[in-house]
């Protein structure tokens, strides 16, 4: 480096020009090589006064003329090499967690190099609020990369455009920079955005503390509306750079967390036999669940008996129905229930519309399990024909339905598809109501049709658990007839 510096009489050093890898002359915009030669190799991590300007022109990318009061002069190229291991790693165990650091020193110029892994594709990484409307943020949304900022002009949004979505259980790199009074940079691994404010306010005016996680759960509403997050980051975040220190999130934290541990931990990872029953593993980061709602059963692990409810022989019915104004349109369906009878000719269940024609009723013919659906246009039946169920045996259904296609499946049998041909519509027009073991009669009488005898247990539609809502008095059900507990 070299520094063209004047002594003033108070003995102040005023630097000019900062040379690095060699000199160069700007008025004549020549290298001055004969008295000394250039260096050859590769440099990274200049520091000077605080500024780290091998980033900030690198930032700047082809924008090197955008700071008005600095000139920059680049002949070097730069290179990609390989990132060191992440340093002073923290694990977020929960979305729930969260630490804080002393407040962000922002008010001219921003400087954030973190690094991160996770599962979860989204969640708040960092937050500084303000005076006024001023804050700073970071978070994950969909697996990208948000920094919101506000200086007093309204929030602005920068995006990273990186083509994979970030929550793939790797390191990331992220740095913030806004090298400029109206320069704002935003570089995740290799993708960099640059964006240039049209606003007035010059400076950053935070106060608090610095959150990093995640905020305390009553704070998530009372966020900036420009923040998407509604909670808080799960799972690891390393090599925190904010200029000046390079805090420990556990160590150095004012606000600590019995949450947040050092070193990078998990993922716990699924294994084949983590779910009973055919349940599926959703994996979290510290943690795995699972998803019980096909499979009839219920816990955590589907391993617990769902609840049940006995239909005896002087017919019974159990109807769920949708509140007025939620009454839901959807294009996909999904059913799972469970039962045992010996009834060769029944109806397990019936959804209805309360504005179409539309339907959904899953029935025994004959001792054989058949599901006839119609979203629109005509009926489309659907059934198993190789499996009698009327056996007083434990059989589980699992039905789903996407558009006009659907699959059916019983017990752990083949799945039985249907396709449909020509123009089809697709959604259930406003659901009105679920019936349980039968269906009313459509000529107004109220009177239960092809009732259902024998034990239905654990059934789930679209993930409404009905008859858990049955057991609970759930002020839309109405349980009536041959019916019990």
């Amino acid at each position: 480096m070299h520094a063209e510096a004047i002594l003033g009489r108070h003995s102040t050093l005023e630097v000019k020009s900062i040379h690095l890898g060699g000199l160069f002359h700007a008025e004549e915009e020549i290298q001055m090589t004969a008295a000394m030669p250039n260096f050859v190799g590769q440099l990274q991590g200049f520091v000077y006064n605080g500024h780290r300007y091998i980033d900030l022109v690198k930032s700047l990318g082809p924008e090197l003329s955008s700071l008005p009061t600095t000139t920059f002069k680049l002949t070097a190229r730069f290179v990609n090499s390989p990132p060191g291991s992440p340093y002073l790693p923290a694990t977020f165990r929960s979305k729930h967690s969260y630490v804080g650091l002393p407040i962000l020193k922002a008010y001219s110029s921003v400087f954030i190099d973190f690094r991160f892994k996770t599962l979860e594709p989204n969640g708040l990484l960092f937050y500084n609020g303000g005076k006024r409307s001023d804050f700073v943020a970071v978070e994950l949304v969909n697996g990208h990369i948000h920094y919101v900022f506000d200086l007093g002009d309204g929030p602005i949004t920068l995006r990273d455009k990186a083509r994979i979505h970030m929550n793939d259980n790797r390191w990331h790199s992220v740095s913030i920079r806004r090298p400029g009074p109206k320069t704002h940079t935003l570089a995740v691994d290799e993708s960099i955005e640059i964006y240039t404010a049209s606003g007035n306010n010059m400076h950053l005016e935070l106060e608090g503390i610095l959150y990093v996680g995640g905020v305390f759960k009553d704070m998530y509403t009372r966020l900036p509306s420009s923040i998407a997050s509604r909670s808080g980051f799960e799972g690891c975040i390393a090599s925190v750079d904010l200029a000046d220190t390079s805090p420990s999130l556990t160590e150095d934290a004012v606000v600590p967390s019995s949450l947040v541990v050092s070193g990078c931990e998990g993922p716990t990872k699924c294994s084949q036999n983590a779910c009973a029953n055919r349940g599926v593993c959703v994996q979290q980061w510290n943690a795995y669940a699972c998803e019980c709602d096909m499979t009839s059963f219920t816990g955590p692990t589907c391993y617990d008996e769902s609840i049940s409810y006995e239909f005896g022989n002087n017919k019974g019915l159990i109807q769920y129905n949708f509140p007025p104004g939620r009454q839901p349109d959807t294009e996909e369906d999904s059913i799972a229930l469970g039962f045992v009878t010996t009834k060769s000719d029944a109806v397990l269940l019936r959804i209805e519309s309360s504005t179409t024609q539309d339907y959904i009723e899953m029935e025994i013919v004959e001792g054989n399990v058949f599901t006839v659906y119609n979203v629109g246009t005509q009926d489309l039946p659907l059934g198993e024909v190789a499996v009698k169920v009327n056996d007083n045996n434990y059989h589980i259904v699992r039905f789903t339905r996407t558009g006009a296609n659907a699959t059916l499946q019983i017990d752990d049998y083949n799945v039985q598809t249907v396709s449909s041909i020509g123009h089809q519509s697709t959604v259930f027009t406003s659901m009105a109501n679920i019936q349980v073991g039968g269906k009313i009669a459509r000529n107004g009488r109220s009177r239960i049709e092809r009732p259902f005898s024998g034990v239905i247990a654990g059934l789930s539609v679209n993930r409404l658990r009905v008859l858990d809502l049955a057991a609970e008095r759930d002020p839309h059900i109405n349980v009536r007839g041959d019916v019990q507990l």
